[in-house]
């Protein structure tokens, strides 16, 4: 029996038993990180993950986005593609007007996602065994206004964290993760193979004058600083977590997260929460400090930015994101610039 000849009674109601909006599951509050990539959001996700209650994870729900990497010294790409994204693509095929008529795709699409997420935050609660779900997103380029934007429409009632990183150290850190994961090296410009055989410590490298190129500033501070801002436009109370914060007193930060989220704060939940996310248990063994230039869990440390940066790269990552370093209390004005090299040694 097709739908087109279902009683409009019907169709109304099936439309109200799929909303477009959720609050993750029915009971199971569902709340986001937001952050940068290379902030330390792996290393949150790891100590939240051993509360009791909580189940943190990166589902890439929001922003609409869509392309292809290589990475890994893989020869193959890996697709990225958020939920949205693959929602508009399955509608191209699927006959949605058959259900809600011409004018109904948006509505439609909205309650798709819906559907999805509920669906799939319902089988990682029943699975899990635990009761909350927390998201972190590091938005893709141009996608941070979008992501609020449906965090808003389709959890009303989340709580978002923030989690800020120096952006100077999210570049240095950054650019090393492309550098030390890339391929195609042998179609790689000689600063380039020079800058990989340099960071991993190879003797027949020479130390560079420079370690960074503009446009891999710019791309970093461009990163580093979408999520800020969107997040300031969106005028969302927020609970903001330095990752300096957590190198200093990591209990102390996943206390101020459970109490903001109204999860348990016992002290044997929070020594959990702590002790199995320690640098040393993410790294394979190495302490804090100590480097492996190819690990994703590098170095672990604050202010390694000071290795690597410039005069001429103070300059031009002041200019993109001065203010926001000034603001955020990572410097009280451009005087650090003064201090830094005209070229490594």
């Amino acid at each position: 029996m097709s739908t087109k000849s279902w009683p409009r009674p019907i169709k109304l109601a099936l439309r109200k038993l799929l909303p477009d909006h959720l609050e993750c599951s029915g009971n199971h509050p569902c709340h986001f990180i937001m952050s940068s990539p290379r902030s330390g959001t792996t290393w949150l996700k790891q100590a939240l993950n051993n509360h009791p209650d909580v189940f943190c994870t990166e589902g890439r729900l929001f922003g609409d986005y869509f392309d292809t990497v290589y990475d890994d010294n893989s020869s193959d790409t890996r697709i990225r593609i958020t939920l949205d994204k693959y929602v508009d693509s399955f509608l191209l095929h699927y006959d949605w007007r058959q259900i809600c008529g011409h004018d109904g795709r948006d509505s439609f699409r909205n309650k798709l996602i819906a559907g999805f997420i509920r669906s799939i935050n319902w089988t990682a609660i029943q699975e899990s065994g635990k009761s909350v779900i927390i998201d972190k997103i590091t938005p893709y380029r141009d996608t941070a206004a979008n992501v609020l934007a449906s965090i808003d429409r389709y959890f009303p009632k989340a709580k978002v964290i923030h989690l800020v990183r120096d952006g100077r150290d999210v570049a240095t850190s950054g650019v090393f993760h492309w550098l030390t994961k890339s391929t195609g090296f042998e179609t790689a410009s000689a600063l380039d193979i020079n800058r990989k055989q340099f960071i991993i410590g190879d003797p027949s490298a020479r130390t560079p004058d420079r370690f960074f190129n503009d446009t891999e500033l710019v791309e970093w501070a461009t990163t580093w600083v979408q999520p800020i801002e969107a997040l300031l436009d969106s005028g969302r109370d927020v609970l903001l977590i330095r990752y300096e914060e957590m190198i200093a007193d990591i209990t102390n930060v996943i206390k101020r997260i459970c109490t903001h989220l109204e999860l348990r704060t016992s002290r044997k939940v929070l020594d959990a929460c702590a002790s199995n996310s320690t640098f040393e248990l993410m790294s394979g063994g190495r302490k804090r400090g100590e480097e492996n230039p190819t690990a994703h869990v590098r170095k672990g440390v604050v202010g390694d930015w000071k290795n690597y940066f410039t005069k001429q790269d103070g300059v031009l990552i002041n200019e993109k994101i001065g203010k926001k370093l000034v603001e955020f209390g990572y410097e009280k004005n451009d005087a650090w610039i003064k201090s830094l090299p005209d070229k490594l040694v």
